[in-house]
């Protein structure tokens, strides 16, 4: 059964779905398309490529916070017109990038405007806006994103063999300004509630003290830094498992053509994840996901290390997948619940920072791990140990039943 808030801002949660869809043209399974035309251009190597994409992303990271938080002191109207311009804009500048720091300023822009600030949107007033239905409104939201990674990978290498990966990357540019910008602020007309900032004047503004302010709750709470590894380890974790797969079938001797089957399963398993958290977190509360949302990832975990038939592959893929819904979900609505929304876009944008950093970790921890020749049972069980610690003391971190306050 939808919920009968659900139902009633349909508008507004379609508006948000199109923001995490419109993320796609800075994330990474986007950009992967036209990586080869992009280093060619540039006259790097595949290898410098992905130091200047490394770079632009802990770029992107450092500036979130910064541009997160003016959605706590914006009308969201405004806030959504200024970041598809910045879509826009990078989009262009990624277009007609000539050389390694051109393409990085391209990337850096797309990475903060198209995965960061998009997302950001799409999370932040959902989870500000709705109050008991939250979790399945973000769950509804959230999925933009397995929408956008089934369709836009596809349409990227459609759209280069036709084009030109530079003329490719200037349509969408118009597509964001000529389309997806009318269409999302007509969708928000009317709908005063949902875009009013929580935070809109210059005195309050003051009174809370900003971005500094908004650090020192986060930075002091016992809460935070309880629960922030259970934060930061899938991110860092199925990112590193994930660019390694190719190394990790062939490790165990399976076929690599069981991967592609296997990113199927991995969407399916992420929808479902995200179904399933929305009732969850609605019935009860996302502090108390947080301990248990890993649980799939750790069965996939067990299943890789101990598992020799090449179907483990999927069911481990379609077990990530899942984990990855249950904490999409989980994370967004934690925020809100200890933390407020008043702050919630400034205090998000933080954590983000911190989560992409663990992301962006990920795969040089994980390449380490192979190169040293370590096992995929001895990688896999040394992940899944550190996983559960971090759960344990996300479950130490229900005892604290308030959070400093927001106010």
């Amino acid at each position: 059964m939808i919920a009968p808030e659900i139902l009633v801002h349909r508008r507004v949660l379609v508006f948000a779905l199109l923001c995490a869809f419109l993320s796609s043209p800075g994330q990474t399974f986007f950009i992967a398309a036209f990586t080869s035309s992009m280093a060619e251009a540039a006259g790097i190597s595949a290898g410098e490529l992905g130091l200047v994409y490394m770079a632009a992303t802990l770029g992107a990271a450092g500036l979130l916070p910064l541009a997160g938080s003016w959605i706590d002191h914006l009308e969201l109207k405004r806030y959504t017109a200024l970041s598809l311009s910045g879509l826009t804009i990078a989009c262009i500048i990624t277009a007609l990038a000539q050389g390694p720091l051109m393409l990085l300023l391209g990337l850096l822009c797309l990475r903060l405007t198209g995965q960061g600030l998009m997302s950001h949107i799409a999370v932040t007033s959902t989870a500000r806006f709705f109050t008991t239905w939250r979790g399945r409104a973000l769950a509804v939201v959230a999925l933009g994103f397995p929408l956008a990674e089934a369709l836009t990978p596809a349409a990227g290498v459609a759209m280069i063999a036709g084009f030109g990966w530079r003329q490719s990357y200037l349509l969408v540019a118009l597509g964001v300004l000529l389309i997806a910008t009318p269409a999302l602020l007509i969708l928000l007309k009317d709908q005063q509630r949902f875009c009013a900032s929580p935070n809109v004047t210059a005195t309050e503004r003051r009174g809370r003290g900003g971005l500094a302010s908004a650090a020192h709750i986060l930075f002091s709470s016992a809460y935070f830094w309880l629960v922030l590894p259970v934060v930061l380890y899938l991110p860092f974790a199925s990112t590193g498992l994930i660019f390694h797969v190719q190394t990790l079938a062939t490790s165990k001797g399976w076929p690599i053509g069981l991967i592609g089957p296997g990113f199927l399963v991995f969407a399916g398993g992420h929808v479902l994840g995200l179904i399933v958290s929305g009732r969850i977190i609605d019935r009860f509360n996302a502090k108390v996901m947080l301990p248990a949302m890993n649980l799939p990832f750790f069965l996939g975990l067990a299943g890789l290390a101990t598992a020799s038939d090449p179907v483990m592959l999927a069911v481990f893929l379609g077990l990530l997948g899942a984990s990855a819904g249950l904490s999409q979900t989980s994370v967004a609505a934690m925020w809100a619940e200890v933390y407020g929304v008043e702050r919630m876009g400034t205090i998000r944008s933080l954590a983000v920072m911190l989560m992409v950093v663990g992301t962006a970790s990920g795969p040089a921890v994980v390449g380490g791990a192979f190169d040293a020749d370590l096992g995929v049972a001895t990688i896999a069980a040394v992940m899944g140990l550190a996983g559960l610690a971090a759960s344990a003391l996300s479950l130490l971190a229900l005892m604290f039943k308030t959070a400093p306050s927001p106010g």
